[in-house]
């Protein structure tokens, strides 16, 4: 970024669309470097591409096979790959960029709602980690100096979680809870295929409960304009 203003004038830098290294390139060494560039970044983008298209789809079918989704996720083709976690997460993919095809603003807005979300899981896997450290038995292979890092690094990590979801903005945080709510409507589904109580203690139904608050509470604000998520 900074050789790049001893090419260009910034106003010019500023100009230029995307991608910017592609004009700064064909000012220092013509159109091949534009070409080169842009060649680039078409590779690159196909690549994330298919490995997010992966990462989708393996979030769905790993908790299907632990039964914490429901079996349809679970569904595989004859060369066994997940079918149904990729024809599932694709259609919702799908609705979404239509949804920022139409809407300028959207693109940013589910940006920022993602960041947000994946700030959660996150702080809970710092805090399970946490969880684990604090009792002896589960470092019992460590030495006493291990275990000390174990739980330095479990309580800083726990902390900067919090920091983390804090800073991403109470507001989509907010707005995460209408995206998690319905979510929880998998997992009793797929609690129920196999038989068993999606909540068993205490603590399961104060989270559900304070999960369906900020559920009501983001699609009231939404609603009466309160907050403007589009």
């Amino acid at each position: 970024s900074i050789l790049s203003m001893g090419v260009m004038p910034r106003e010019e830098l500023a100009a230029l669309g995307n991608p910017p290294m592609a004009g700064v390139l064909q000012q220092v060494v013509g159109t091949w470097g534009a070409v080169l560039v842009n060649l680039a970044v078409v590779i690159s983008l196909a690549g994330a591409t298919f490995t997010y298209t992966i990462l989708a789809s393996e979030s769905c079918y790993a908790p299907a096979v632990q039964g914490s989704f429901t079996k349809a996720f679970t569904l595989e083709n004859k060369r066994k790959a997940p079918m149904g976690a990729l024809l599932i997460t694709n259609i919702i993919i799908q609705i979404f960029l239509i949804l920022v095809y139409f809407n300028e603003s959207t693109y940013q807005v589910f940006y920022s709602l993602s960041a947000s979300m994946i700030m959660v899981p996150y702080l809970l896997s710092a805090a399970y980690y946490l969880k684990l450290v604090l009792h002896e038995d589960n470092l019992s292979r460590l030495s006493g100096r291990q275990k000390a890092w174990a739980r330095i690094f479990a309580v800083v990590g726990t902390i900067y979680g919090l920091w983390l979801l804090y800073a991403s903005g109470l507001t989509y945080v907010l707005i995460t809870a209408l995206l998690y709510a319905p979510g929880t409507l998998i997992y009793i589904w797929g609690n129920r295929q196999r038989g068993e109580k999606s909540f068993q203690t205490p603590l399961d139904f104060i989270v559900l409960a304070v999960l369906l608050i900020m559920f009501a509470a983001s699609a009231v604000l939404i609603g009466n304009g309160t907050i403007k998520p589009f």
